[in-house]
């Protein structure tokens, strides 16, 4: 069996050869694999130093080893991924593996730093993915895991499940339809509505990506953006969403609607000097004013490239154009960062707003929005899927609301007529 030369467990091409093997077909007719990511990784190896965040990665597979039967192979796939095969699992056999190794990782970890001896807190996310047997290509199965966790991700962390009976196929498209749809034009920009929780006005709008392919539809992005990450297409997908996104604004702020548009830049945005370079200048000639723009972005962002993040941040503030920080809450940094940069929005992670029928959660919200108003920022929150939620987010003092509840993420004319909706007095035909 290949073997990882750090952790010693089974390396990425066991995995391949287990798989196309069929474990399990002899026994029973479903498989599951499992992908896990340890989150933030990034930021921890950087404060702990190369030996030491090697022996983390050692102490996790160890972990994670004491959880498995011996006929399921656990597997390293290169930097803090790792891979489970389970013959003879369906779905909630395999949630359930999922959700002990998470449990496993939960006390912390005894590290031996740079700076001395310390004990470490990880946590990791999961993609669950199971289908019966016999299956096709071996491949389809740990894309799906893979999407299952970019979901999981974008939900804060947890188990994602993806399962072929109830999510449909899960086509890994080739890298070469993805340059084919950047040529043609076939990735869009939907939005999504931002809504003041006191008035309901419409505050704002996401740009969100959408891949609409000739066979499988319109594509969310856990189907695409993977593989772009891996291809080096990451750049000119975010340029060509920033350009959409911006055209798209153009459309309805020439129409009256004086609504402005976020646009999410990642960490590999932030070290494209092409794109960031351009974004203040690039609001003039289609007619807009700097308040039209707002850009997010995360807090692995900000703690990946402090420097570069803070200097962007700076300059776009003295270009009046307004940042937010994405996902807040759910990083390792401290708050004194806060004081430093000109934010003009915090956006609550969605977890705390799925948690808020447990008094705790309402106590850490209220003394997040009362500390961001403090420092003069405005509190959006994620996820608000129902109007009891947006009322009680209210009643705590966010000031803006996105979510199922106000709307999805929809294409260009849909968010027109939404506009149009907003601004008609009562009873008016629109």
């Amino acid at each position: 069996m290949a073997e990882d030369g750090l952790t010693r467990l089974a390396s990425r091409q066991a995995l391949s050869a287990a798989l196309h093997d069929d474990p399990g077909a002899d026994r029973s007719d479903r498989i599951g694999v499992l992908l896990l990511d340890v989150d933030r990784f990034t930021q921890l190896a950087a404060s702990l130093g190369p030996a030491a965040s090697e022996d983390v990665l050692v102490q996790i597979g160890r972990r994670l080893r004491t959880v498995l039967r011996p006929n399921q192979m656990l597997v390293r796939l290169g930097g803090d991924e790792f891979a489970v095969v389970l013959p003879e699992a369906d779905r909630d056999a395999a949630e359930r593996v999922a959700h002990a190794l998470l449990e496993q990782l939960g006390e912390p970890l005894e590290i031996d730093g740079e700076h001395g001896a310390r004990s470490i807190q990880v946590a990791a996310s999961v993609g669950v993915a199971t289908c019966r047997l016999p299956r096709g290509d071996p491949r389809a199965l740990v894309h799906q895991a893979a999407l299952a966790v970019w979901q999981a991700k974008q939900s804060g962390g947890g188990v994602g499940t993806y399962d072929a009976e109830v999510d449909g196929p899960a086509r890994q498209p080739p890298v070469g339809e993805l340059r084919v749809a950047l040529e043609q034009g076939d990735l869009e920009v939907y939005l999504q509505p931002q809504v003041h929780l006191g008035t309901g006005a419409v505050h704002g709008a996401e740009a969100l990506t959408r891949w609409r392919h000739p066979n499988d539809g319109v594509l969310l992005p856990a189907s695409f953006l993977p593989l772009a990450a891996r291809t080096g297409l990451m750049r000119p997908i975010s340029t060509m969403v920033y350009d959409l996104a911006i055209s798209a604004c153009a459309r309805w702020w020439h129409q009256g609607f004086e609504v402005p548009v976020s646009v999410n830049l990642t960490v590999s945005d932030l070290m494209n000097d092409e794109l960031t370079d351009r974004i203040p200048g690039y609001l003039e000639p289609h007619g807009l004013p700097p308040r039209a723009l707002r850009i997010e972005i995360t807090e692995d962002a900000f703690l990946s490239e402090p420097a570069t993040a803070a200097a962007l941040i700076d300059r776009w503030h003295q270009a009046g154009i307004m940042v937010a920080l994405d996902d807040f809450g759910t990083g390792y940094s401290s708050l004194a960062y806060l004081r430093e940069l000109r934010l003009g929005e915090l956006k609550l992670d969605r977890v705390f707003v799925a948690d808020l029928a447990r008094p705790r959660t309402c106590t850490i919200v209220r003394h997040t929005v009362a500390m961001a108003h403090d420092l003069g920022m405005l509190v959006v929150a994620e996820g608000v899927e129902d109007a009891d939620t947006a009322r009680a987010l209210a009643e705590l003092g966010c000031d803006i609301g996105q979510g199922l509840h106000f709307g999805d993420a929809m294409p260009l004319p849909q968010f027109q007529g939404y506009l149009r909706a907003d601004a008609a007095p009562p009873g008016a035909s629109v």
